[in-house]
Protein backbone atom coordinates (compact mmCIF):
# COMPACT_ATOMS: atom_id res chain seq x y z
CA UNK A 1 0.00 0.00 0.00
CA UNK A 2 1.57 3.16 -0.87
CA UNK A 3 1.19 6.88 -1.00
CA UNK A 4 2.30 9.56 -3.31
CA UNK A 5 2.25 12.71 -0.89
CA UNK A 6 5.57 12.41 0.68
CA UNK A 7 6.98 8.90 -1.10
CA UNK A 8 8.79 9.15 -4.24
CA UNK A 9 10.19 6.24 -6.23
CA UNK A 10 12.94 6.04 -8.85
CA UNK A 11 13.68 2.60 -10.61
CA UNK A 12 16.57 1.95 -13.08
CA UNK A 13 17.62 -1.64 -14.30
CA UNK A 14 21.04 -2.61 -14.93
CA UNK A 15 21.43 -6.75 -14.83
CA UNK A 16 18.11 -7.57 -13.14
CA UNK A 17 18.80 -4.93 -10.42
CA UNK A 18 16.29 -2.68 -9.27
CA UNK A 19 17.62 0.49 -7.62
CA UNK A 20 14.73 2.30 -5.25
CA UNK A 21 15.88 5.35 -4.07
CA UNK A 22 13.60 7.38 -1.39
CA UNK A 23 13.88 11.01 0.37
CA UNK A 24 12.32 10.32 4.24
CA UNK A 25 12.45 12.87 7.02
CA UNK A 26 12.11 12.03 10.29
CA UNK A 27 9.39 15.27 11.32
CA UNK A 28 6.17 16.16 9.13
CA UNK A 29 7.18 18.34 6.35
CA UNK A 30 4.29 21.07 6.65
CA UNK A 31 4.42 24.45 7.88
CA UNK A 32 1.97 27.72 8.00
CA UNK A 33 2.50 31.09 7.92
CA UNK A 34 -0.26 33.03 10.18
CA UNK A 35 0.58 36.44 8.77
CA UNK A 36 3.42 37.47 11.44
CA UNK A 37 5.28 33.98 11.77
CA UNK A 38 5.73 30.39 10.43
CA UNK A 39 4.51 27.67 12.51
CA UNK A 40 5.90 25.16 13.51
CA UNK A 41 9.26 27.45 13.39
CA UNK A 42 11.95 25.81 12.22
CA UNK A 43 14.84 27.57 13.70
CA UNK A 44 14.11 26.09 17.23
CA UNK A 45 16.44 22.85 16.64
CA UNK A 46 14.08 20.77 18.61
CA UNK A 47 11.30 21.47 15.64
CA UNK A 48 13.67 21.06 12.85
CA UNK A 49 13.01 18.24 10.10
CA UNK A 50 16.28 16.15 8.76
CA UNK A 51 15.18 14.62 5.54
CA UNK A 52 16.87 11.72 4.24
CA UNK A 53 17.95 9.20 1.94
CA UNK A 54 17.17 5.87 1.76
CA UNK A 55 19.00 3.77 -1.27
CA UNK A 56 17.84 -0.03 -2.10
CA UNK A 57 19.72 -2.11 -4.66
CA UNK A 58 16.69 -4.88 -4.94
CA UNK A 59 16.46 -5.78 -1.26
CA UNK A 60 19.61 -4.31 -0.39
CA UNK A 61 20.35 -1.08 1.32
CA UNK A 62 23.31 0.52 -0.10
CA UNK A 63 24.70 4.09 -0.07
CA UNK A 64 25.42 6.20 -3.48
CA UNK A 65 28.50 7.60 -5.15
CA UNK A 66 29.93 10.54 -3.19
CA UNK A 67 28.93 12.73 -6.04
CA UNK A 68 25.69 14.11 -5.30
CA UNK A 69 23.52 17.48 -5.30
CA UNK A 70 20.67 18.75 -3.33
CA UNK A 71 17.69 20.73 -5.30
CA UNK A 72 15.44 23.19 -3.48
CA UNK A 73 12.73 24.10 -6.07
CA UNK A 74 14.77 22.98 -8.93
CA UNK A 75 17.78 25.37 -7.47
CA UNK A 76 20.50 23.19 -6.94
CA UNK A 77 21.83 24.36 -3.16
CA UNK A 78 25.06 25.31 -2.51
CA UNK A 79 26.95 25.03 0.90
CA UNK A 80 29.89 26.81 2.98
CA UNK A 81 32.13 25.06 4.68
CA UNK A 82 30.23 24.48 7.75
CA UNK A 83 27.71 23.04 5.27
CA UNK A 84 25.31 25.54 5.82
CA UNK A 85 23.55 26.93 2.68
CA UNK A 86 24.22 30.05 0.75
CA UNK A 87 20.26 30.83 2.18
CA UNK A 88 21.09 29.78 5.35
CA UNK A 89 17.91 27.41 5.25
CA UNK A 90 19.31 24.23 5.12
CA UNK A 91 22.34 22.15 6.37
CA UNK A 92 24.21 19.26 5.25
CA UNK A 93 24.38 16.13 7.19
CA UNK A 94 24.25 12.43 7.45
CA UNK A 95 21.93 9.90 8.90
CA UNK A 96 23.10 6.38 9.54
CA UNK A 97 20.38 3.95 8.60
CA UNK A 98 20.27 0.25 9.49
CA UNK A 99 18.42 -2.63 8.02
CA UNK A 100 19.11 -6.11 8.61
CA UNK A 101 23.18 -6.43 9.22
CA UNK A 102 23.84 -3.54 7.04
CA UNK A 103 24.28 -0.24 8.25
CA UNK A 104 24.89 2.95 6.16
CA UNK A 105 25.62 5.93 6.31
CA UNK A 106 23.20 8.48 3.82
CA UNK A 107 23.09 11.78 2.72
CA UNK A 108 20.98 14.16 4.99
CA UNK A 109 19.74 17.57 4.92
CA UNK A 110 18.12 19.17 7.72
CA UNK A 111 15.89 22.36 7.73
CA UNK A 112 17.39 25.05 10.05
CA UNK A 113 15.27 27.79 8.76
CA UNK A 114 11.37 28.47 8.11
CA UNK A 115 10.35 28.05 4.33
CA UNK A 116 6.91 29.63 4.72
CA UNK A 117 6.79 33.16 4.66
CA UNK A 118 4.39 36.04 3.47
CA UNK A 119 5.73 34.94 -0.36
CA UNK A 120 5.64 31.31 0.33
CA UNK A 121 2.33 29.86 0.85
CA UNK A 122 2.15 26.94 -1.35
CA UNK A 123 4.24 23.66 -2.41
CA UNK A 124 8.05 23.70 -1.92
CA UNK A 125 10.34 20.67 -3.34
CA UNK A 126 13.64 18.83 -1.93
CA UNK A 127 15.34 16.96 -4.66
CA UNK A 128 18.69 14.66 -4.44
CA UNK A 129 20.53 13.29 -7.77
CA UNK A 130 22.90 11.00 -7.23
CA UNK A 131 24.76 7.66 -8.88
CA UNK A 132 25.04 4.46 -7.74
CA UNK A 133 27.32 2.37 -9.59
CA UNK A 134 26.22 -1.19 -10.51
CA UNK A 135 28.35 -4.03 -12.65
CA UNK A 136 30.89 -0.66 -13.17
CA UNK A 137 27.97 1.10 -14.72
CA UNK A 138 26.87 4.11 -12.70
CA UNK A 139 23.31 4.66 -12.73
CA UNK A 140 21.69 8.17 -12.07
CA UNK A 141 18.97 8.32 -10.12
CA UNK A 142 16.06 11.39 -8.58
CA UNK A 143 14.59 11.64 -5.42
CA UNK A 144 11.90 14.01 -3.90
CA UNK A 145 9.91 15.09 -0.80
CA UNK A 146 7.62 18.02 -1.05
CA UNK A 147 6.84 20.42 1.44
CA UNK A 148 3.49 21.71 2.06
CA UNK A 149 3.46 25.25 2.82
CA UNK A 150 -0.29 26.80 3.70
CA UNK A 151 -1.50 30.59 5.24
CA UNK A 152 -3.04 29.54 8.15
CA UNK A 153 -6.24 32.21 8.98
CA UNK A 154 -6.63 33.59 11.92
CA UNK A 155 -7.78 31.01 14.82
CA UNK A 156 -6.78 28.91 12.36
CA UNK A 157 -4.81 25.52 13.45
CA UNK A 158 -2.23 23.27 12.00
CA UNK A 159 -2.03 19.46 12.89
CA UNK A 160 2.08 17.74 12.74
CA UNK A 161 3.05 14.66 12.85
CA UNK A 162 6.04 13.19 14.03
CA UNK A 163 8.07 10.02 15.00
CA UNK A 164 9.98 9.11 18.03
CA UNK A 165 13.19 9.24 17.56
CA UNK A 166 12.54 10.27 14.08
CA UNK A 167 12.63 6.65 12.56
CA UNK A 168 9.65 6.01 9.85
CA UNK A 169 10.53 3.44 8.40
CA UNK A 170 10.53 -0.68 9.21
CA UNK A 171 14.39 -2.63 8.78
CA UNK A 172 13.64 -5.42 10.67
CA UNK A 173 10.96 -8.16 11.46
CA UNK A 174 8.84 -7.37 14.09
CA UNK A 175 9.43 -4.10 14.67
CA UNK A 176 7.12 -1.43 15.90
CA UNK A 177 6.68 2.52 14.79
CA UNK A 178 5.39 4.83 17.09
CA UNK A 179 4.34 8.29 16.05
CA UNK A 180 2.38 11.55 17.97
CA UNK A 181 0.90 14.17 17.07
CA UNK A 182 0.51 17.93 18.59
CA UNK A 183 -2.09 20.45 17.09
CA UNK A 184 -1.10 24.09 16.67
CA UNK A 185 -3.12 27.32 17.19
CA UNK A 186 -2.49 30.60 15.19
CA UNK A 187 -0.17 31.97 17.57
CA UNK A 188 2.67 29.19 17.16
CA UNK A 189 1.55 27.11 20.19
CA UNK A 190 0.29 23.94 20.81
CA UNK A 191 -3.22 23.63 21.84
CA UNK A 192 -4.10 22.18 25.19
CA UNK A 193 -5.93 19.86 25.13
CA UNK A 194 -6.68 18.52 21.84
CA UNK A 195 -6.85 14.98 21.03
CA UNK A 196 -6.34 12.81 18.06
CA UNK A 197 -7.71 10.03 15.95
CA UNK A 198 -5.77 7.78 13.79
CA UNK A 199 -6.91 5.78 10.64
CA UNK A 200 -4.70 2.69 9.23
CA UNK A 201 -4.77 2.41 5.32
CA UNK A 202 -8.18 4.14 4.93
CA UNK A 203 -10.19 2.32 7.56
CA UNK A 204 -13.29 3.71 8.36
CA UNK A 205 -12.39 2.99 12.33
CA UNK A 206 -10.16 5.36 14.35
CA UNK A 207 -7.98 4.42 17.51
CA UNK A 208 -7.63 7.42 19.57
CA UNK A 209 -4.58 8.80 20.32
CA UNK A 210 -3.07 7.47 23.92
CA UNK A 211 0.42 7.91 26.23
CA UNK A 212 2.61 6.01 24.92
CA UNK A 213 6.33 5.45 26.31
CA UNK A 214 5.84 9.24 27.27
CA UNK A 215 4.08 10.25 24.20
CA UNK A 216 0.82 12.18 24.66
CA UNK A 217 -1.78 11.44 21.68
CA UNK A 218 0.18 8.86 20.18
CA UNK A 219 0.09 6.23 17.60
CA UNK A 220 1.95 2.40 17.34
CA UNK A 221 2.08 0.41 14.45
CA UNK A 222 3.77 -3.06 14.27
CA UNK A 223 5.95 -4.53 11.04
CA UNK A 224 2.88 -6.88 10.85
CA UNK A 225 0.43 -4.02 9.71
CA UNK A 226 2.56 -2.92 7.15
CA UNK A 227 2.69 -4.50 3.56
CA UNK A 228 5.13 -2.75 1.65
CA UNK A 229 3.90 0.77 2.84
CA UNK A 230 1.08 2.09 4.95
CA UNK A 231 -0.66 5.76 4.90
CA UNK A 232 -1.85 6.85 8.50
CA UNK A 233 -4.32 9.57 8.52
CA UNK A 234 -4.19 11.62 11.84
CA UNK A 235 -7.26 14.09 12.76
CA UNK A 236 -7.14 16.34 15.71
CA UNK A 237 -9.73 17.74 17.94
CA UNK A 238 -10.43 20.18 20.28
CA UNK A 239 -13.58 18.94 22.07
CA UNK A 240 -15.87 17.49 19.11
CA UNK A 241 -14.96 19.68 16.50
CA UNK A 242 -12.79 18.27 14.05
CA UNK A 243 -10.10 20.88 13.34
CA UNK A 244 -7.54 19.36 11.49
CA UNK A 245 -6.01 16.05 9.34
CA UNK A 246 -2.65 14.80 8.76
CA UNK A 247 -1.25 12.34 6.78
CA UNK A 248 2.03 10.20 6.78
CA UNK A 249 3.50 6.90 5.79
CA UNK A 250 5.53 4.38 7.10
CA UNK A 251 7.61 1.94 4.72
CA UNK A 252 8.15 -1.35 5.49
CA UNK A 253 11.65 -1.54 3.78
CA UNK A 254 12.34 -5.41 4.58
CA UNK A 255 9.29 -6.24 2.63
CA UNK A 256 9.37 -7.97 -0.49
CA UNK A 257 6.51 -6.84 -1.91
CA UNK A 258 6.93 -3.09 -3.65
CA UNK A 259 4.53 -0.28 -5.45
CA UNK A 260 5.30 0.52 -8.16
CA UNK A 261 4.93 4.24 -9.86
CA UNK A 262 5.66 5.00 -13.54
CA UNK A 263 4.55 8.24 -14.60
CA UNK A 264 4.20 8.65 -18.46
CA UNK A 265 6.14 5.62 -19.15
CA UNK A 266 8.77 6.08 -16.61
CA UNK A 267 9.54 5.22 -13.41
CA UNK A 268 8.59 8.07 -10.92
CA UNK A 269 6.14 9.74 -9.55
CA UNK A 270 6.61 14.00 -9.37
CA UNK A 271 5.38 15.82 -12.58
CA UNK A 272 4.85 18.75 -13.44
CA UNK A 273 2.64 20.16 -15.93
CA UNK A 274 2.19 23.37 -18.04
CA UNK A 275 -0.83 23.89 -19.36
CA UNK A 276 -2.29 21.82 -21.57
CA UNK A 277 -0.29 18.88 -20.90
CA UNK A 278 -1.75 15.25 -18.98
CA UNK A 279 -0.08 13.28 -16.56
CA UNK A 280 -0.35 9.59 -16.80
CA UNK A 281 -0.04 7.64 -13.79
CA UNK A 282 0.87 3.61 -14.18
CA UNK A 283 0.69 1.79 -10.43
CA UNK A 284 1.02 -1.77 -9.83
CA UNK A 285 2.54 -4.04 -6.76
CA UNK A 286 5.67 -5.49 -7.95
CA UNK A 287 8.70 -7.09 -5.65
CA UNK A 288 11.47 -5.08 -5.28
CA UNK A 289 14.30 -7.02 -7.70
CA UNK A 290 11.04 -8.04 -10.21
CA UNK A 291 9.33 -4.67 -11.62
CA UNK A 292 6.14 -7.10 -12.74
CA UNK A 293 2.74 -7.50 -11.24
CA UNK A 294 2.23 -9.61 -9.20
CA UNK A 295 0.42 -12.48 -10.42
CA UNK A 296 0.86 -11.49 -13.56
CA UNK A 297 -0.70 -9.35 -16.17
CA UNK A 298 -4.02 -11.15 -16.72
CA UNK A 299 -5.02 -11.79 -13.01
CA UNK A 300 -2.89 -9.61 -10.59
CA UNK A 301 -2.86 -10.74 -6.92
CA UNK A 302 -4.12 -6.94 -6.28
CA UNK A 303 -6.92 -6.58 -7.80
CA UNK A 304 -7.90 -3.28 -6.65
CA UNK A 305 -6.04 0.38 -6.36
CA UNK A 306 -8.21 3.05 -5.24
CA UNK A 307 -6.78 7.00 -4.60
CA UNK A 308 -7.64 9.64 -1.99
CA UNK A 309 -6.56 13.20 -4.04
CA UNK A 310 -5.86 16.26 -1.63
CA UNK A 311 -5.94 19.45 -2.86
CA UNK A 312 -2.88 22.37 -2.43
CA UNK A 313 -4.04 22.95 1.28
CA UNK A 314 -4.20 19.18 1.89
CA UNK A 315 -7.87 19.18 2.02
CA UNK A 316 -9.65 16.27 0.10
CA UNK A 317 -11.19 16.88 -3.12
CA UNK A 318 -14.71 15.74 -3.68
CA UNK A 319 -15.27 16.76 -7.10
CA UNK A 320 -17.18 14.69 -9.52
CA UNK A 321 -16.65 14.41 -12.76
CA UNK A 322 -13.05 15.68 -12.97
CA UNK A 323 -11.52 15.73 -16.22
CA UNK A 324 -9.51 13.00 -17.85
CA UNK A 325 -11.69 10.30 -16.57
CA UNK A 326 -10.77 10.38 -12.99
CA UNK A 327 -13.54 8.22 -11.37
CA UNK A 328 -16.10 9.70 -8.95
CA UNK A 329 -15.22 9.75 -5.29
CA UNK A 330 -17.18 7.63 -2.41
CA UNK A 331 -18.22 9.34 0.42
CA UNK A 332 -14.88 9.12 2.23
CA UNK A 333 -13.04 10.73 -0.88
CA UNK A 334 -11.79 7.33 -2.17
CA UNK A 335 -11.92 6.68 -6.03
CA UNK A 336 -11.38 3.58 -7.38
CA UNK A 337 -8.93 3.75 -10.50
CA UNK A 338 -9.58 1.46 -13.72
CA UNK A 339 -6.94 -0.91 -14.73
CA UNK A 340 -4.98 -1.86 -17.85
CA UNK A 341 -2.66 -4.70 -18.40
CA UNK A 342 -2.63 -5.59 -14.74
CA UNK A 343 -1.67 -1.75 -13.75
CA UNK A 344 -3.79 0.93 -12.56
CA UNK A 345 -3.85 4.00 -13.87
CA UNK A 346 -5.12 7.60 -13.10
CA UNK A 347 -4.49 10.82 -16.04
CA UNK A 348 -4.62 14.37 -14.16
CA UNK A 349 -4.28 17.18 -16.60
CA UNK A 350 -3.29 20.62 -16.14
CA UNK A 351 -6.66 22.18 -15.48
CA UNK A 352 -7.53 19.80 -12.99
CA UNK A 353 -4.12 20.63 -11.07
CA UNK A 354 -4.31 24.69 -11.52
CA UNK A 355 -7.96 24.77 -10.06
CA UNK A 356 -7.14 22.96 -6.75
CA UNK A 357 -4.61 24.86 -5.39
CA UNK A 358 -1.90 24.52 -8.36
CA UNK A 359 -0.81 20.83 -6.60
CA UNK A 360 -2.12 17.63 -6.43
CA UNK A 361 -1.65 14.59 -4.19
CA UNK A 362 -2.53 10.69 -4.91
CA UNK A 363 -2.41 8.66 -1.70
CA UNK A 364 -2.93 5.04 -3.58
CA UNK A 365 -4.29 2.16 -1.50
CA UNK A 366 -3.93 -1.10 -2.96
CA UNK A 367 -6.12 -4.55 -2.01
CA UNK A 368 -6.22 -7.86 -2.99
CA UNK A 369 -10.14 -8.28 -2.96
CA UNK A 370 -12.06 -7.12 -5.98
CA UNK A 371 -13.65 -4.49 -4.38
Amino acid sequence: MSSISNRFYVTALEDGTTLHGNLVSDKSLTQSWNDESAVPDWTIASEQPTIYLTLLSGGTLVEPSTEFTWYYNDEAISFNASGISANGLFQRTTKSVTMGTVTATMPALKIIGNLASSDNVDMDRIAFVGNYTINGTGISFRAEAQVRITRMESNGYLGVINFKDGVSDITEKGQSILMYGTLYGSDGSPVTGATTMWYLNGASTGTPGATISGYSQAYQITESQVVDHAVIACRFYVGNDLKYTSYCAVDDMQDPEYMYVQYNGANGNAASLRRGEVARFDIFVGTRTDPTPIGGVSTPTYQTYKVLLLDGDGEIIMDSSLTQQIPNPDTNGYRTLPMEDGKAYITPDYATVNSHGKNLTGIIIASTSAS
